[in-house]
């Protein structure tokens, strides 16, 4: 079975359906930033943090592996107490963040001219775009978040690859997802990756949190990306007015748009 799409978002009640593709979402969220260098935000970045070479490359890397870890959610639909079907992605962080660490362990190039402390921050970005909600419960994974999965891969890489600029990210991209493929035939995959997941939790602690400098530049590059995924969504998914809503509009309009 072939499969050409990847949902970022899916929802249908009767004949309506409200969906949004992980392509789609992706390129919204790209577009949100590609003048991040000129924004408040990003001189004030660029000024406190010496050590990020490239930032829009570093939030260009963010935005393309927030979500790719809802390609093991493709089946897991649910109903609603309201009656319409719809696709639940809790939990799709920690996989996302497993795919990056697979991508940046292939690339040759980002390890050799990026510092550690970045990598870091960017596992921690994508680890904890969800962050107020219950780790233990959300990273756990189940059968039937594996089925298709070597169809799902397949057209994560061609759905997500010419997001990639540099020829090494594309192939370091495809060559990880192909890596994943061999891994989830194994029979302790999951095992393995849930122990991977708890020590990712550590290291991000460990590296991260507990280092001034990086926790700041952490959680400003989180709120970029919070702000990003929430006005992409909007574009196709409809807006719910809300406060946090309201959060995200001012925080956009005061530090990213020019």
């Amino acid at each position: 079975m072939k499969i050409n799409r990847i949902f970022s978002y899916y929802k249908k009640y009767g004949d309506l359906q409200v969906s949004e593709t992980l392509e789609e979402h992706v390129e919204e969220c790209l577009n949100i930033i590609k003048n991040i260098e000129n924004s408040k935000i990003g001189k004030y970045i660029l000024r406190i943090t010496p050590l990020l070479k490239d930032l829009t490359k570093t939030l260009k890397l963010i935005i393309i592996f927030h979500d790719t870890g809802k390609v093991f959610y493709q089946n897991n639909f649910n109903k609603s107490v309201e009656g319409y079907t719809y696709l639940s992605f809790k939990g799709h962080e920690f996989f996302s963040t497993y795919i990056f660490h697979k991508f940046y362990m292939q690339n040759e190039t980002l390890k050799s001219v990026w510092e550690d402390g970045i990598i870091q921050i960017i596992k921690f970005t994508i680890l904890f775009h969800h962050h107020a909600l219950n780790t233990e419960y959300r990273r756990r994974l189940e059968a039937r978040n594996l089925l298709n999965l070597n169809d799902l891969l397949n057209s994560l890489s061609s759905n997500l690859e010419k997001f990639f600029e540099d020829k090494s990210d594309r192939e370091s991209f495809r060559y990880a997802l192909t890596n994943l493929q061999e891994e989830v035939a194994e029979p302790n995959f999951i095992g393995n990756l849930n122990q991977w997941m708890v020590e990712a939790l550590r290291e991000v602690w460990r590296d991260v949190w507990i280092n001034s400098e990086l926790r700041k530049l952490g959680l400003i590059l989180l709120n970029v990306l919070l702000t990003a995924d929430n006005i992409a969504a909007e574009i196709r998914r409809g807006r719910s007015p809300s406060n946090f809503r309201q959060a995200v509009q001012q925080f956009y309009y005061y530090y990213i748009d020019e």
